[in-house]
C-alpha cells in the first residue's frame, strides 16, 4: 500500500512523465525540489530501504539537472541580450548563470563539467564587463580611448626583475 507521500512522489520520479512544458524551467527546477523533498522524508521513514536510498539518489540526480538546464538557460538569454545590444540584461542572465553553476559544483565539486561550465559562465560575465567598459571609452570619443590604451602594448611579453615571462 502506497503512503500519501509515495503516491506524490511516484509521478515525479519517473524520468518520462511531463506535467509542464519543457521551456517551464522554473517550475520544473520546484517540481524537483519538492521531489527531494519527499524522497528524503520517505528515506527517513526506511532508512536501510535500497529502494528509498535509490528514489533519494535520483531524485538528486533530477534536481541537478534542472539546476543546469537553468544555467544553460540563463546563458543562452544572455547571448541574446547581447547580441541585441542590451549588455546590462545580459549581464544578469549571465549572473544568474553564475549564481546556479555555483550551486551545481558546490552539490558535487568533484564534477569536472559542473566547473568548466562555471568557468565558462564567469568568462561570459567577463566578456560583457569588458564590452560595457568599450562602450563607455566610445562615449567619451576617440582622443580618450586612445590615450587611455597608447599606455598598453599589446603583443609584449610581460617582464619582472628583467626577466621576459
Amino acid at each position: 500500500m502506497l503512503t500519501p507521500e509515495a503516491a506524490l512522489i511516484l509521478p515525479i520520479v519517473s524520468p518520462n512523465t511531463s506535467y509542464r512544458p519543457a521551456h517551464d524551467l522554473t517550475a520544473l527546477d520546484e517540481t524537483r525540489r519538492r521531489q527531494v523533498e519527499l524522497a528524503e522524508k520517505l528515506q527517513a521513514r526506511e532508512p536501510a530501504s535500497v529502494d528509498r536510498q535509490r528514489g533519494l539518489a535520483l531524485a538528486y540526480k533530477y534536481q541537478g539537472r534542472a539546476l543546469v538546464d537553468l544555467a544553460f538557460s540563463q546563458a543562452s538569454i544572455g547571448s541574446l541580450r547581447r547580441d541585441e545590444g542590451d549588455l546590462e540584461s545580459a549581464l544578469d542572465s549571465y549572473r544568474r548563470a553564475v549564481q546556479l553553476g555555483q550551486q551545481v559544483y558546490a552539490a558535487d565539486a568533484d564534477n569536472e563539467f559542473a566547473l568548466e561550465r562555471l568557468a565558462s559562465f564567469h568568462s561570459t560575465v567577463g566578456e560583457v564587463r569588458s564590452s560595457q567598459c568599450d562602450e563607455a571609452l566610445a562615449r567619451l570619443g576617440g582622443e580618450a580611448s586612445g590615450s587611455l590604451r597608447s599606455g598598453v602594448e599589446w603583443g609584449a611579453r610581460p617582464e619582472f626583475r628583467g626577466r621576459v615571462l
